[in-house]
């Protein structure tokens, strides 16, 4: 009779041991499944961080695309003034030969006038 309750008492013994363990492997879960799901949110901020990096960056793409087609359409605009201009320089040249020329047909003119008077 004793042994069987020596036996009895044993196996409580283990029984209680093999609770304590599977409430020591719960526990083990349960902080393992906090500290993932810790990790999980911290992805997921860092995420979101990298997300509304990625719109700043694409705002900024876009800001620069806009920037350089303005600054393409000023080089346009700049290089049909600068033939405006030297179409305007080559003009003024020639007209400064006709007043050259005016001018040295006047000269002529008014020397053979003179003469002509004396």
């Amino acid at each position: 009779e004793q042994s069987g309750v020596e036996l009895a008492e044993s196996q409580l013994r283990e029984a209680e041991r093999r609770k304590l363990a599977e409430v020591a492997t719960a526990n083990s879960i349960r902080a393992a499944k906090l500290e993932c799901t810790e990790k999980v949110a911290e992805l997921e901020r860092q995420l979101d961080d990298a997300v509304q990096a990625k719109e700043r960056l694409e705002e900024k793409v876009g800001k620069f695309t806009d920037d350089a087609e303005e600054l393409d359409a000023a080089r346009e605009e700049l290089a049909h003034a600068k033939g405006s201009f030297e179409e305007s320089a080559s003009h003024i040249r020639t007209l400064r030969g006709q007043l050259d020329t005016a001018e040295a047909a006047r000269a002529q003119y008014q020397e053979a006038a003179e003469a002509a008077e004396a």
